[in-house]
């Protein structure tokens, strides 16, 4: 009898669960799965009437015109491949610096906090998007690259120091607006490593380099591999990013090249997989040598 019960209240449960959850599928069946299929086939193959949407299979040529013919995207993508081998490094170890900063034992540590978490915030409103769009971060940053360097500065150290120069502000503004999540994260990485480890390797005798380089950032591989994956997601996924804008232009400007602009983006897609591939792949042994001394 009481099994009979047990079992009753677990299929109430399971339908109550499947009836949350079947507006969520619907939703990603609906405009996730059935668009995703629908670029794949775009993308191999050629739109005889925009009026149905009928398509010719015409194989690898859409993915041949993206990689050996227009120059345009490849110089997109490879733009978007140094970038993303410069800035998710900086980003990776600027994030494990402040998230060890803001772990200690400091006053206002709270407002600090905050402060490096705002950008996230702020950049992720609507008004924000808009006022992005209308380059107003470009012209902001040309102001305060002018006023770190004035016109008699740049004339005394030439154009192309100035050019470098500008480039690397470019470059810290970047890293400081893209840090936000990553350091919450390392900052609840932290927290979650037992403090014993810390007091035992004082007890032996290690200073604080020792106990940064054999318990903080061996404990916190799975945090930076999370990080690493979420910051490529996001660079790949900014409005900002050149390739995005490369399709986006075919989509909308170009005649209107669906299926040029869907083999686009599934080499991007693809790539993107590869490099989290890769990177897994490297970071699991790292992964499984911490598990196994825990």
């Amino acid at each position: 009898m009481l099994r009979n019960k047990s079992s009753s209240f677990t299929r109430r449960k399971s339908i109550t669960g499947l009836i949350f959850v079947t507006p969520f599928i619907i939703g990603a069946l609906v405009f996730f799965v059935y668009p995703v299929i629908m670029s794949l086939i775009y993308s191999f193959g050629e739109i005889d009437s925009y009026r149905t949407f009928s398509v010719k299979f015409v194989g690898f040529a859409n993915f041949q015109r993206a990689l050996f013919e227009d120059t345009y995207f490849v110089s997109k993508l490879l733009q978007v491949i140094r970038d993303t081998l410069i800035d998710l490094p900086l980003i990776t170890i600027f994030s494990i610096y402040i998230a060890i900063l803001l772990n200690r034992d400091l006053p206002g540590k709270g407002i600090f906090r905050v402060i490096f978490f705002f950008p996230v915030v702020l950049g992720n409103g609507f008004v924000m998007e808009q006022l992005l769009e209308q380059g107003i971060d470009s012209g902001s940053m040309a102001s305060v690259i002018e006023f770190l360097l004035p016109p008699k500065v740049v004339t005394y150290i030439g154009s192309e120091a100035a050019g470098v120069a500008a480039e690397f502000l470019n470059r810290v503004t970047l890293i400081l607006w893209k840090s936000g999540v990553q350091i919450i994260i390392t900052l609840s990485g932290l927290q979650s490593i037992p403090k014993a480890l810390y007091e035992a390797a004082d007890v032996d005798g290690a200073n604080e380099w020792q106990s940064l380089f054999f318990i903080t950032i061996p404990m916190l591989t799975p945090v930076i591999l999370l990080n690493i994956i979420y910051t490529i997601m996001d660079t790949f996924t900014s409005k900002s990013n050149p390739v995005i804008e490369c399709i986006n232009a075919y989509f909308t400007a170009f005649n209107a090249q669906f299926e040029y602009s869907a083999a686009m983006g599934w080499i991007y897609l693809l790539f993107a997989l590869a490099l989290i591939g890769v990177i897994t792949l490297f970071m699991k042994r790292f992964i499984a040598n911490v598990s196994e001394q825990v």
